[in-house]
């Protein structure tokens, strides 16, 4: 009996392991589709307000969850939800696919998309100090320190942006850079605020049911401020090869990284998860070395190794 509970114990372990392993692969997934949303997502900066832009891009994840929820008759899942989830989703579509997203889509036109992202991914800092302090989250050492790893590492990564040719405002900080920073960094606060309205939701429904909330709310009223702001409808202000553009940028990021990402914080929490997805920045600045030509100093290049050890350390702590 002792060794058939034992073994039970054994293999419980086992799996339990493996779906941290998958939980960690799934929050890192989604911090790559954020990295190449964004690195698209960098011509149409220079073109177009940030609210149509947003608008636009969430307009395929939303119709994409709604599709699920409805093929797969859960929609009694959505109205057996208690107030206190419906207003946690609610402040999540408010604050970080509606507010955040539009903060960091601001900030890169003024200092790029590997500065921008690196900023706004301090956001875990700020989101385990209200999960361990609101929600009663714990760290390991070894997590705690891999934590700030990865986070001052993604910090690291805006230092010495690399000059593009023909970009002179990459090469001071003025005004437009501190405006582009000071955007970023209000962003990482939101997302922190996003992060744990999402991991209470999600104690209570799965995340195909939450984004069926979520991105819809967001849709209706990012395309409202875009009608406000821009006196014209988001869709038709892009043209079409920038709509198609922003749209499938939406899917990467919203619907593939977004799934990704909430599926792995379900296991590992926000403290563990939003230190793990503080890796984005090292994926924008690979994306951006390759396809937009930037080229990083050595703290960027610093930065990129102390993310890669506290990567490691989260995982085995």
């Amino acid at each position: 009996m002792r060794v058939r509970l034992r073994e039970l114990s054994w293999t419980s372990t086992v799996q339990c392991r493996r779906n941290k392993r998958v939980s960690e692969l799934s929050v890192l997934g989604g911090a790559l589709s954020w990295a190449i949303s964004l690195v698209l997502l960098r011509p149409l900066t220079l073109r177009h307000a940030p609210f149509q832009i947003a608008a636009v891009r969430i307009m395929a994840p939303a119709t994409i969850f709604l599709l699920v929820v409805t093929a797969s008759g859960r929609w009694n899942e959505v109205a057996d939800m208690s107030l206190s989830t419906v207003a946690a989703i609610l402040g999540a579509a408010v604050l970080g696919v509606g507010a955040g997203e539009v903060l960091v889509i601001s900030a890169v036109p003024r200092i790029g998309p590997s500065r921008a992202y690196a900023l706004a991914s301090s956001y875990p800092l700020f989101a385990a100090l209200l999960a361990i302090t609101l929600f009663g989250e714990t760290l390991t050492v070894s997590a705690g320190v891999g934590a700030l790893m990865t986070v001052t590492g993604a910090a690291m990564l805006s230092i010495e942006p690399s000059p593009k040719p023909g970009f002179d405002f990459y090469r001071q900080w003025g005004f437009r850079a501190s405006m582009g920073a000071a955007l970023a960094l209000l962003a990482a606060m939101l997302f922190a605020l996003d992060l744990n309205l999402l991991t209470f939701a999600l104690a209570e429904v799965s995340p195909e049911i939450l984004n069926a909330v979520r991105m819809p709310v967001a849709t209706l009223g990012l395309h409202t401020a875009a009608l406000v702001t821009g006196k014209r409808f988001a869709l038709g202000s892009l043209g079409r090869r920038d709509s198609v553009i922003a749209l499938g940028s939406g899917v990467i990021a919203l619907v593939l990284g977004g799934y990704l990402f909430l599926v792995g914080i379900q296991q590992l929490g926000a403290a563990r998860g939003g230190a793990l997805s503080a890796t984005a920045p090292v994926f924008v600045l690979i994306l951006s070395m390759i396809f937009l030509r930037e080229r990083p100093g050595y703290p960027a290049i610093a930065g990129l190794l102390s993310s890669v050890i506290g990567v490691g350390l989260i995982t085995i702590g």
